[in-house]
């Protein structure tokens, strides 16, 4: 071991940005230059590939969380890095241009919405899931800019490392939302509430079985959910949330006290009942 380690000493010492990876095989049927749809041509076989970089890059944001990050948000950037190193064949990062990127996005944009839990998808190669799972209209804005975001911070982190240029192929790739993603919900017509509350779950049995039930259950939780949502708007984990002392007057009228505000708030947010559909049954379906 002596002999060894004297023998290494008087090895010459080689720069790491001198050494290069080792030749990633490529997938079958594509050419190694070029990736499928028009993927740009490699420029170079030198540097850091893609995946080594994320796996660095990986490694520094775990330490840095210590363990903040939840599984799901390791699992979202590490798909994110798989993905981008097989549409660009594992090419060195310093190689990536802003055509890349943008080829990158486009094609993730057409993915269908459900595409992660299809069977498979997630050990899938890119170029499996644009033949498979492509459908309209395709990945929403939040989605595709939570993978720019991703994107953009692998190459802020290769950029702190010398290992690519100062452009970041991604920035200012953030999508804007269209008009259709800024509508929000749409209202219930009347013809639609109709038929909601004249459903069996409302019809099947005297009101005042409803207000005073034998026993609750889900049936009578559902009445009582549909309801509250209708006369106050409440979104439906703050109805699951609602407990009966949640149920109260202030200044004379009826309130719910939703949920709790954040610092600097005296208390929970207050929705007024304006319209009175309970008759006091509320205090019975409570018990």
């Amino acid at each position: 071991v002596r002999a060894r380690l004297a023998g290494l000493r008087s090895l010459p010492y080689v720069a790491p940005a001198r050494l290069s990876s080792p030749a990633r095989s490529p997938q079958p049927g594509r050419s190694s230059a070029a990736g499928k749809n028009g993927g740009a041509a490699r420029r170079s076989h030198a540097g850091m590939r893609i995946s080594e970089a994320a796996e660095g890059c990986l490694a520094d944001n775990r330490a840095k969380q210590r363990g903040r990050w939840t599984n799901q948000t390791r699992g979202q950037y590490e798909t994110t890095y798989r993905l981008l190193a097989d549409f660009l064949a594992d090419a060195p990062i310093a190689d990536v241009s802003r055509s890349d990127a943008v080829r990158f996005i486009d094609g993730l944009a057409k993915l269908d919405p459900k595409w992660s839990h299809r069977p498979g998808a997630r050990s899938a190669s890119i170029w499996e899931l644009l033949d498979q799972y492509c459908a309209p209209p395709g990945l929403s804005t939040k989605t595709l800019n939570r993978y720019v975001a991703s994107c953009s911070a692998l190459f802020r982190w290769a950029r702190q490392k010398g290992l690519c240029g100062d452009a970041n192929p991604f920035a200012e790739l953030y999508r804007q939302p269209g008009e259709q993603k800024t509508r929000g919900y749409q209202a219930f017509t009347i013809d639609e509430l109709n038929r909601l509350f004249t459903a069996p779950l409302f019809t099947a049995a005297p009101w005042h079985q409803h207000i005073s039930p034998a026993q609750n259950g889900v049936q009578t939780a559902l009445a009582w959910a549909s309801l509250i949502a209708l006369f106050s708007g409440l979104r439906s984990n703050e109805i699951c949330q609602l407990r009966l002392d949640d149920i109260r007057q202030e200044a004379g009228t009826w309130v719910f006290a939703v949920g709790g505000r954040g610092a600097g708030h005296d208390g929970p947010p207050l929705e007024p009942l304006e319209k009175q559909p309970f008759g006091g049954g509320h205090r019975g379906a409570g018990r």
